[in-house]
């Protein structure tokens, strides 16, 4: 009987280490839950009357919002500006001057 107590608390003891461990991982898990969605993301932001801004918007009026009927040398620099968004950074100037009117 000595022996069948001995192998009871060795399984109990490993039982508590496996169990240990699941919680550990499941911290780990949501630690990094909260910190994929806390921590801001890395975009880049423009002041809505800055230069830049303003140029953009510029363009984006020219274009109409169509990146590709800008010159070459707008589009490397509407690059060059957003860090390599400018036909996003264009599409979604136009989007923006339609839906309050200044498109015209």
């Amino acid at each position: 009987m000595a022996v069948q107590q001995g192998t009871t608390s060795s399984s109990g003891g490993s039982r508590a280490l496996i169990i240990g461990g699941a919680v550990l991982v499941a911290l780990l898990i949501v630690a990094y839950f909260v910190w994929a969605n806390v921590m801001p993301k890395n975009t880049t932001v423009i002041a809505p009357q800055s230069e830049k801004s303003l140029w953009l918007t510029q363009k984006a009026k020219e274009s109409q919002g169509n990146f590709q009927s800008l010159s070459p040398a707008d589009q490397a620099k509407a690059d060059q500006l957003t860090s390599g968004k400018g036909a996003y950074s264009i599409t979604m100037a136009w989007q923006v001057m339609q839906r309050s009117g200044q498109t015209r």
